[in-house]
């Protein structure tokens, strides 16, 4: 009893009273786990976690089943088989070197165990795949009709293989929980070349439900047919090519309320501009993602190239304001570099004209482009590359709206680090200002003075496992 009871003194009753247990559907490690399942990851890592012993199990079973987890011939029978004792498969999946057109008998063996025994909690489906003549092959659909908590797929295929059947695409199914599609294919491919409306309105049609669009480098007619009244997407990513024409919308999507633009040296700043000036009475979430960082004096070479310089004056209804800075650079050796993105306002910023409505302001590294050719960089020289964006664009003037502001903690026990200020002198050369960390922190909070207790957690939670 003792382990089940504390007993106290009461001063108006003589008796002993029971502190009651939990109830028992608070304590199953089954019930534990549905619950869990609906909660956000920042709470799941940051609350639940610290509640007991229970409840912290369920949280890290949910956290690792969150992250996305790539898969191929030859780690995917481990994966199985280290789930299966989990008793935990992961929500998110990436299956690579899979060739659907053509599978041979192991790999037969392996996607129907895996599509049997590892698809019921599955969210999210990255294909290493492209459907031949726009019809999708039917060992994908299995693998889609086997996941029924599917809400996002993707086809990015590293390579082509040719079919070794054709079937057309059945009219009779549709996968209606799927929200999100993506597709990402080289701007050059002449599977993209030669893509008409009609051929990807066939492949996106076993997604009646679709109301989000990634791409990098996506058909110019097919942007222009989902950006305008004739679509219900609500939120587009894409990479606007520097080949495409200018863009043509008579008559703007009403359902559109987030973009997330992808700015590269070969973008179409161009049209970028057009689609925030398009959108800007209407669009709740903005985000600008730079493709790579580039030295600083390459950057201030191209900056004409890579400047989205008609920031729309009002964007009256946003909420959400997000930069995107990759962990990745094109140039190695010790040179001080820059997102590849640059910001013109229309004049001085002002927040509380610019962006009435503003509640959240992040800087992450989740830009989802990765090449081989780029070098990954170290979290150090990562937080003064964020550091730098946020302190030349957006540390000025103060904002009372915004009451969260998620970026990056300085490494380690760092105390002080070098902030970009200019470009000078006939030799380039760079000019930097030694900063205390704890002074730049309070020029964000002196730029954001009602921000909430919880900010400078970090962004970056989108880790992926091999």
């Amino acid at each position: 009893m003792e382990d089940d009871t504390i007993i106290g003194n009461n001063s108006e009753m003589d008796s002993s009273r029971p502190i009651p247990r939990p109830h028992l559907a608070v304590t199953l490690p089954e019930i534990l786990h549905e619950i869990a399942s609906f909660l956000p990851t920042y709470d799941l890592h940051k609350h639940v976690t610290l509640v007991s012993r229970g409840w912290e199990d369920a949280a890290r079973k949910q956290l690792l089943a969150r992250v996305l987890v790539d898969l191929t011939p030859k780690n995917m029978a481990g994966y199985l088989e280290l789930a299966k004792i989990r008793g935990n498969h992961h929500k998110r999946v990436c299956l690579s070197y899979l060739n659907f057109e053509n599978l041979s008998p192991e790999e037969s063996k392996l996607l129907e165990n895996f599509t049997f025994t590892g698809t019921p909690p599955i969210t999210e489906l990255r294909l290493d795949y492209f459907p031949h003549e726009w019809s999708i092959h039917p060992s994908v659909l299995t693998l889609f009709s086997h996941c029924p908590r599917l809400q996002f797929v993707s086809f990015s295929p590293k390579a082509f293989t040719l079919p070794t059947i054709k079937s057309p695409l059945p009219k009779d199914i549709s996968f209606l929980k799927v929200v999100a599609f993506g597709i990402s294919l080289p701007a050059n491919n002449s599977k993209f070349s030669g893509l008409s409306l009609t051929n990807f309105l066939r492949l996106v049609s076993v997604f009646p439900n679709l109301k989000i669009l990634q791409g990098r480098t996506l058909p110019h007619n097919v942007l222009e047919y989902f950006l305008s009244n004739t679509g219900s997407i609500r939120e587009v990513s894409v990479w606007l090519n520097n080949t495409d024409g200018p863009f043509s919308i008579q008559k703007p999507s009403l359902f559109l309320t987030r973009i997330e633009l992808q700015v590269g040296t070969l973008s179409n700043m161009r049209n970028c501009n057009v689609l925030m000036a398009t959108f800007a009475g209407q669009v709740e979430k903005l985000k600008l993602t730079a493709e790579c960082n580039l030295p600083w004096e390459e950057f201030n070479w191209q900056q004409c190239f890579l400047t989205i310089n008609k920031l729309p004056r009002v964007l009256s209804k946003l909420k959400w304001l997000e930069i995107g800075v990759p962990r990745c650079s094109n140039n190695k050796g010790n040179v001080k570099k820059v997102p590849a993105l640059g910001l013109m306002f229309p004049e001085n910023l002002v927040y509380s004209r610019q962006f009435p409505a503003l509640e959240k302001f992040v800087v992450s590294d989740r830009c989802g482009m990765r090449y081989m050719s780029h070098e990954e960089i170290e979290e150090e020289e990562w937080f003064e590359i964020c550091a730098g964006f946020l302190d030349k664009y957006f540390l000025r003037g103060e904002c009372l709206m915004v009451r969260d502001v998620r970026i990056p903690l300085p490494p380690g026990e760092r105390v002080g680090f070098g902030l970009f200020q200019k470009l000078g002198g006939d030799e380039n050369k760079v000019n930097s200002e030694l900063v205390d960390c704890s002074d730049f922190f309070q020029r964000i909070a002196t730029t954001f003075p009602n921000l909430g207790w919880e900010m400078f957690d970090g962004v970056g939670d989108s880790e992926r496992v091999e």
